[in-house]
């Protein structure tokens, strides 16, 4: 939820420049839908997560694929482990 609240807003996005992050809201604005929305509202009690780069235990070894490497990355259980080689 807090990744589509970035998208809609103004604000500035944790590891992102400026320019990243209007190129992003750019390349994603248009894919907002109702549906999606609701879909992602519903993920949270369905024990669906995110891990966005301020996050933690994001994968290390996803920094590799530069600026193809995804904002986002949804999970389901623990993370923790996506952390260790």
């Amino acid at each position: 939820m807090e990744a589509l609240r970035l998208l809609e807003s103004e604000d500035a996005i944790p590891k992102l420049s400026r320019g990243g992050a209007l190129l992003w809201r750019e390349c994603l604005g248009g894919h907002l839908t109702p549906y999606l929305l609701d879909r992602a509202a519903s993920a949270g009690p369905q024990g669906i997560g995110t891990l966005t780069p301020a996050d933690d235990h994001r994968p290390i070894t996803r920094n590799g694929l530069g600026i193809r490497a995804p904002y986002l990355l949804w999970t389901r259980g623990a993370t923790s482990f996506l952390t260790q080689p």
